[in-house]
């Protein structure tokens, strides 16, 4: 199956044209990454998806795995039509595109679900 994303130019980040994806599994919701940032080491942080609903809201961030060329499958982490947003785990603020502790990414890609929590692993 194709996964169709395409993410607008936001607040929240730079978007992205349209990409299509092949899917080798169902998407499911996540909740937590490990990732890392800017050459640091990788660390766990929350994700959501971000809507382009009033000025930019929370919604679903999903993954799902997907055939990834070179590699053979890799898991792609989306959003909303306004990416994803990320915050370290100790942080315990509201989602807000004013906090110097969050950050917006159009997509993310990792190696495996080791990289992720799921909302429905319990």
């Amino acid at each position: 199956m194709a996964l169709m994303l395409e993410v607008e130019d936001n607040a929240n980040c730079d978007g992205v044209p349209q990409l299509i994806f092949n899917t080798m599994s169902e998407s499911r919701q996540v909740t937590e990454v490990i990732a890392g940032d800017f050459g640091q080491e990788p660390s766990p942080h929350r994700v959501t998806g971000w809507s382009s609903e009033g000025d930019g809201t929370p919604c679903p961030a999903y993954a799902v795995t997907i055939e990834e060329s070179g590699i053979g499958q890799a898991l792609l982490v989306y959003g909303g039509d306004w990416g994803l947003r990320f915050m370290p785990v100790g942080v315990d603020e509201e989602w807000s595109l004013a906090s110097s502790n969050q950050w917006g990414e159009n997509f993310l890609s990792l190696d495996d679900e080791s990289q992720v929590r799921f909302l429905d692993a319990g």
